[in-house]
């Protein structure tokens, strides 16, 4: 074997395989046209290396480039704080998470050449966060939302742009179609950097619930990032998601001013606020619950009453908030002049059409004015008499011999 064969990683190999949607090692065997999965299997255990003609065609068939399979791993790896542990969505998960490391990838590239904005966040210990996190209670939650609602200067007024907030404050978000009902967005902590990035899924095209899934998300970074997987995923996994919920509407409606704005107990009043807290009606509902704003009758009538006509209710037709942050890292880069666009492309170990895709670019952005001649011919001087004339023109004939 040579020695870039012998540099293949396996785990590599597994993480295209899942991006692309195969979940299982046979079934790359069969688009290979290979007689049984073992060479697969023992590829990805690292048991064994593909030949050179082999990797090219792995990269061939999981269109990606082939030194892909050449990238270093990260040394340590942090938890991902999935909406739902269900079985069901197991499938889903290992595909989504495969996209996400791409766009980690992606996002490790440009900083080598770019500064981002930094992590602005409190520690655990400024915050409130205890180390038990089973020991969180709502009114501390309450607190620490209120403490970072004071770090970052918020006041109490409503978050006008979410996604924005996150990102001027070292938060990278991305976003993709998760094709799961189970799976609104997910986040961890960077393999690379420790940095912390957010995945938010647009399959519901729901602006205001994707600005609810930011905040959740951001609640998990912020209450839950000591946590191993399996704490995360255990037997807890309900507790730290209404953890993370009561965080997200604290957050989003702190209390002392959303309570005042709630001036009767009706769903056309809440429906009134939402153009200025920008949360859903059933968001609103649920808060007033938590913060006892309701007596049982009202909470139970109007719920029935939601629950039977919440599309007509809701009815949100908000845009949803597109992250900046990557698409700015990549304009910088070529306005700045430190790559250009077909170098990007070449750079990335992705086929231009997945990066247009990751980035949320045109397609053809990575091809433009590539292969363009810019410094055009001109005619020798002792030519420049010997011109067609007359329309049908005269056959000016050179001499290949000289």
């Amino acid at each position: 074997m040579t020695i870039g064969v012998s540099a293949f990683i396996g785990q590599r190999l597994t993480e295209a395989r899942l991006a692309r949607g195969i979940l299982t090692q046979s079934h790359l065997a069969e688009l290979l046209e290979m007689r049984s999965s073992s060479a697969i299997q023992s590829y990805e255990r690292n048991t064994n290396k593909p030949r050179s003609e082999m990797v090219l065609r792995l990269a061939e068939c999981l269109k990606v480039k082939a030194d892909y399979f050449f990238l270093p791993l990260p040394k340590k790896t942090y938890p991902i704080f999935w909406r739902s542990s269900h079985t069901t969505t197991r499938h889903k998960r290992e595909i989504a998470q495969a996209k996400f490391a791409w766009t980690k990838i992606v996002d490790s590239y440009f900083k080598e050449y770019l500064v981002m904005p930094p992590l602005n966040l409190p520690d655990r210990v400024e915050l409130g966060v205890p180390d038990n996190i089973e020991d969180l209670t709502d009114a501390q939650i309450e607190e620490i939302t209120e403490r970072l609602r004071s770090f970052w200067s918020l006041g109490t007024a409503p978050i006008q742009n979410m996604t924005i907030l996150l990102e001027n404050n070292g938060i990278l978000i991305s976003y993709g179609q998760l094709d799961s009902d189970k799976l609104d967005a997910f986040s961890n902590k960077s393999e690379y950097d420790q940095s912390f990035h957010v995945f938010l899924g647009t399959d519901k095209g729901v602006g205001l619930r994707s600005r609810m899934d930011s905040a959740h998300e951001l609640g998990h970074l912020v209450l839950h990032a000591h946590l191993s997987q399996s704490e995360f995923l255990g037997k807890k996994h309900s507790l730290f998601e209404r953890q993370a919920f009561r965080f997200a509407s604290a957050l989003l409606m702190p209390r002392s001013e959303f309570q005042n704005d709630v001036w009767m107990t009706s769903i056309e009043a809440l429906r009134s606020l939402r153009a200025k807290w920008l949360v859903s009606v059933g968001a609103m509902m649920k808060r007033c619950e938590d913060l006892g704003l309701y007596g049982d009758k009202d909470t139970s009538r109007m719920w029935i009453k939601y629950r039977r006509n919440w599309e007509t209710i809701e009815d949100d037709n908000y845009q949803f908030e597109t992250p900046q942050l990557i698409k700015r890292s990549l304009d910088v880069l070529v306005s700045e002049g430190l790559r250009t666009r077909p170098q990007i492309a070449a750079d990335l170990p992705f086929h231009a059409l997945d990066l247009e895709r990751m980035l949320h670019l045109p397609e053809g952005y990575f091809g433009e004015d590539f292969g363009q001649i810019i410094n055009i011919p001109t005619v020798r001087d002792e030519h420049k008499q010997r011109t067609l004339s007359d329309g049908g023109g005269k056959l000016i004939e050179y001499d290949f011999k000289s």
